[in-house]
C-alpha cells in the first residue's frame, strides 16, 4: 500500500502542478498574522495523515527485517531531528518576502521534482513486493 500512496501522491503533485496558484487574500493574510508560523506550521504536519504514510512508506524501503532495534530507535530520533530543522528553516526562510516570492516562481519545477521522486520510491517498493 506505501508503493502505491507515494505513486498517488507523486501524480497529485504532478497534476497540482499545472493548476493556477491562488493569490493569498489581504483577510487570510492578516488572519495568518495572528497565530505563530511556527505552531501553525507544526501542528498542521503533526496532524497531517499524508506526511506520516509519506514516512512509513520510506521507512518500509529503507528497513529491513534484519535492522535491530538500536539502528531503528536511532534512525527515529535522528529523522525527527532532521524534520524538525527542516521545518523550521523553511517556516523561517518563507517567511521572507523575497524567499517566499523567489519560491512561489519556481514551485511547480519542484512540485514536479518531488513528484518524480516519489513516484520513483512508489515504483521501487511496489517492485521489490515492498508496496
Amino acid at each position: 500500500a506505501g508503493g502505491l500512496f507515494l505513486i498517488y501522491l507523486a501524480a497529485s503533485l504532478w497534476l497540482a502542478s499545472f493548476k493556477e496558484s491562488e493569490p493569498v487574500t489581504e483577510a487570510a493574510a492578516s488572519d495568518q498574522k495572528k497565530h505563530s508560523p511556527f505552531v501553525r506550521g507544526a501542528l498542521t504536519t503533526l496532524t497531517n495523515p499524508k506526511a506520516i504514510a509519506f514516512y512509513a512508506s520510506i521507512f518500509a524501503l529503507v528497513l529491513t527485517p534484519e535492522t535491530t532495534w538500536e539502528t531503528k530507535a536511532a534512525i527515529c530520533v535522528i529523522m525527527l531531528t532532521i524534520i524538525f530543522l527542516w521545518f523550521a528553516l523553511v517556516a523561517f526562510s518563507l517567511s521572507r518576502p523575497r524567499v517566499r516570492a523567489h519560491y512561489m516562481k519556481k514551485q511547480r519545477l519542484l512540485d514536479r521534482i518531488a513528484g518524480t521522486v516519489m513516484g520513483f520510491f512508489g515504483v521501487k517498493l511496489l517492485i521489490e513486493g515492498q508496496g
